[in-house]
């Protein structure tokens, strides 16, 4: 798989962040989204990488939470999220607050749904 100069330059610290503390895993389900021309991938660490439709080039990669995973099981056909994904996802919360805290992101902003409560 290659990496995009976006992930690979402007999101470096995510993707060693990734790497260091959540793991990249494997891909448990494919949405391929034809209207945004991108393939959306749930891992088994909870990861949701989005890759170009036909490449192996990986644009960006980040922790997803279970509304936006909800929604691609949804539209990639599966009436569930696979167990071992959903046990990572349920877990995203620290990690999403420390990525966006270092990309200078309010993790808020991110759950834009409301998944997550906010730290105490």
């Amino acid at each position: 798989m290659t990496l995009s100069d976006h992930f690979m330059i402007e999101r470096m610290e995510r993707m060693v962040y990734i790497g260091m503390n959540i793991g990249y895993g494997e891909i448990v389900f494919t949405y391929l989204d034809k209207r945004n021309n991108r393939r959306y991938c749930l891992t088994t660490t909870g990861l949701l990488e989005v890759l170009a439709p036909d490449e192996d080039v990986l644009i960006t990669a980040f922790p997803c939470d279970i509304n936006r995973a909800y929604a691609l099981t949804r539209l990639a056909g599966m009436d569930h999220i696979p167990h071992e994904a959903f046990q990572a996802i349920k877990n995203n919360g620290p990690h999403i607050r420390a990525i966006c805290t270092f990309e200078g992101k309010n993790w808020r902003d991110y759950l834009k749904w409301g998944v997550d409560k906010p730290p105490r």
